[in-house]
């Protein structure tokens, strides 16, 4: 059996151009983490880890999505004024910025003891970081929705290799702190988001001149949705780590996370399928709501090779976590295969969820997120006592939930609405 011709040939532009450069963006942090796994002790490691979990933490609250509102509405009214909406995405940002950046300096007793740190440092990073990161979303968004491969290409490269050289550069020096680890990734931020703010975007500090209230007005009442379900998609994918670091200890974060990080190859494979498969189900789907055979053969030729492909991952990674990390973090092999099982069960969803967004049920991922999150965050809290082990379980479990709620969901839909078929 082959992949339909519709399929392939209208996606391989974007699995050889979009896909590949958002590939290696996906995989830089498991490039960089032999670096910095050997030059940091593993409870300073636990401490870089903790940064990466508020960075996706608080990405949503800083970004607001406004790059999903951007690339759904550009070929309307703002391909035209995109200088005009662009600004007023920016100006969102900033304001949220400011407001975050405040609440955690007139909270930083209660925050300093929730994440048992020293200081605001790594929380203040994380926070401007992903402003950045917003802005460099943003400029990715346009290139996408320009066509622009070149662009998108250049700018994955340039972030990439930006963070690359300067950590091997630190490594080499033997100057590679946790202070610099996370520094780098602000330099980094920075470059990419001021290259992408005067050259792609095309605006300048005068941006402010294009306030536009409705605009705003408009972006915030489509974002904050989408705002509710990432965050609650964060409480369920990153919350064991906020539990290890409170309930156990820094060292032991640091392990979980370098034993996560290396099994993340199969969702990073996972995620450049879902690059080529949602334009084809929106395109496939757009005339008519109809499962046809195309489609389910599809489906079923996708879980079968994630599948595969996840199997021979599990066999390949003891032999590469040897290679990868020093001998201090061997006790992540003791579970691992619940992550790379739980990033297979991560790529069927990823597989599923374009059916939500055809059938205009967009609610009911946040529904679905929000029951994994009760479940995970539960779980969690009841097994952290036992060992880290449980916690990788629940990752597990968590997906395999999120599955089979995803598929309940497709189900109900079908029964409830006759514009939904399944061809025989």
């Amino acid at each position: 059996m082959k992949l339909s011709k519709t399929f392939k040939s209208n996606r391989i532009k974007v699995l050889g151009g979009y896909g590949i450069s958002h590939f290696i963006t996906v995989l830089q942090p498991v490039i960089i983490v032999p670096l910095i796994t050997r030059s940091l002790s593993v409870n300073d490691y636990g401490i870089y880890a903790l940064y990466i979990v508020l960075f996706g933490f608080l990405i949503p609250l800083v970004s607001f999505n406004t790059s999903s509102f951007l690339m759904k509405e550009y070929h309307g009214e703002i391909e035209n004024k995109k200088e005009k909406y662009i600004s007023n995405f920016v100006l969102i940002k900033i304001v949220l910025l400011a407001i975050l950046i405040g609440l955690a300096f007139a909270f930083r007793t209660f925050i300093v003891n929730l994440l048992e740190i020293n200081s605001l440092f790594i929380v203040i990073l994380a926070l401007i970081n992903t402003f950045f990161a917003g802005i460099i979303d943003l400029v990715k968004s346009q290139l996408r929705s320009e066509d622009n491969l070149k662009g998108f290409v250049t700018i994955n490269v340039l972030s990439v290799t930006l963070i690359i050289l300067l950590i091997t550069t630190f490594y080499f020096l033997e100057k590679l702190t946790i202070t610099w680890a996370i520094s780098i990734h602000l330099l980094s931020f920075l470059i990419v988001a001021s290259c992408g703010f005067f050259k792609v975007l095309g605006l300048s500090f005068n941006f402010l001149r294009h306030i536009d209230l409705d605009v705003i007005k408009r972006t915030l009442r489509f974002c904050w949705p989408l705002v509710l379900h990432s965050l609650s998609a964060k409480f369920f994918t990153m919350g064991d780590r906020f539990i290890i670091n409170k309930f156990l200890d820094k060292e032991s974060l640091g392990v979980y996370s370098a034993s996560f990080q290396l099994a993340f190859g199969v969702s990073a494979a996972g995620s450049i399928v879902q690059m080529a498969w949602s334009p084809y189900i929106f395109k496939t789907m757009a005339k008519s709501k109809v499962i046809n055979r195309n489609i389910k053969k599809n489906i079923s030729l996708l879980f079968i090779g994630l599948t595969g492909f996840a199997l021979m991952y599990m066999v390949a990674y003891p032999f590469v976590f040897d290679l990868y990390y020093p001998e201090k973090y061997a006790s992540g092999l003791e579970y691992y295969y619940w992550f790379i099982l739980g990033g297979m069960f991560q790529c069927f969803y990823w597989i599923l969820n374009p059916f939500l967004m055809v059938f205009e049920k967009n609610i009911y991922f946040f529904r679905i997120t929000l029951i994994t999150s009760i479940f995970s965050l539960s779980f969690n809290f009841l097994m952290v006592k036992f060992g880290i082990e449980y916690l990788a379980l629940s990752y597990f479990l968590s997906w395999i939930l999120q599955v089979i709620s995803m598929v309940t969901a497709l189900f109900l839909i079908s029964r409830q609405n006759n514009q939904v078929q399944f061809e025989q």
